[in-house]
């Protein structure tokens, strides 16, 4: 039987991490180790998940003696699936919650394209309530993964999902991690190192409630100043963007300021 890791790394989420954790726990396939690798959290976040899930051989915790920042953080989830001898790994944020059957729709779609390195879902963006605010869709998988990569760096823009979307297969990641070279889009970078000459593969559907709230890393990262600018121009360099993309990312940021 394949092996499937849900890793969940998480920092001061003591209001969400329940809910995300149980979303793995309602999922149709059963053959699936969960655990939470909390980054040295300062609220109650470790108390809650042990008094909830204590006698729970499903679920387990890992806490950094220190918080050795998000990036690192994730990097030692793949380690741990690599070490563990894991088929495949999802990587869920602490505050977003799977929708029923994603994690068997992705590792089905896997399993019929050996030559893929993950399967992505589209996702329905939420308030901190989980109430619905949008669907947001990715590409479909009628795209060749380099023509993903290429559309990423050309249009500056995420074309294949955060890290909660993707079932990753293990066996595919070698080398590659997250990078500390990046903050803002240290993940897309990662899925296209994943992506290069492979297909790009999406269920199509939606996969899990993504949340937004004045705690994620994504709105700290977003308020330093002309971060996301920096890495945009550097990774639509990196990844064959061209002229026209520069324009964008400035045209882009000039937007932002003025709202």
């Amino acid at each position: 039987m394949k092996k499937i890791l849900v890793a969940i790394p998480n920092y001061n989420n003591e209001n969400y991490i329940i809910e995300a954790i149980d979303s793995v726990l309602k999922q149709s396939c059963s053959f699936v180790d969960i655990i939470v690798f909390d980054n040295a959290s300062t609220d109650d976040s470790i108390r809650v998940i042990e008094n909830f899930f204590t006698g729970n051989s499903r679920v387990l915790l890992k806490v950094n003696d220190s918080n050795v920042g998000a990036v690192m953080n994730h990097n030692r989830c793949i380690e741990y699936a690599i070490n563990g001898g894991y088929d495949y790994l999802k990587i869920l944020s602490s505050d977003d919650v799977l929708l029923p059957n994603i994690i068997q729709e992705q590792f089905d779609l896997l399993e019929s394209e050996p030559r893929g390195s993950f399967a992505t879902c589209n996702m329905i963006v939420t308030d901190d309530k989980l109430t619905k605010v949008k669907e947001h869709a990715y590409l479909g998988s009628d795209v060749d993964g380099n023509s993903v990569i290429k559309k990423c760096a050309s249009q500056s823009a995420n074309y294949i999902g955060a890290p909660s979307n993707g079932l990753l297969r293990v066996s595919c990641i070698g080398d590659i991690r997250f990078s500390h070279e990046y903050e803002w889009l240290s993940d897309l970078k990662f899925y296209c190192d994943l992506l290069a000459n492979r297909p790009f593969i999406n269920t199509g559907t939606n996969g899990l409630f993504y949340r937004r709230h004045d705690n994620t890393d994504s709105g700290r990262i977003s308020k330093i100043k002309n971060l996301k600018k920096r890495e945009s121009i550097r990774f639509s360099e990196e990844y064959g963007g061209n002229f026209l993309a520069k324009i964008k990312i400035h045209l882009r940021d000039i937007k932002s300021r003025l709202l």
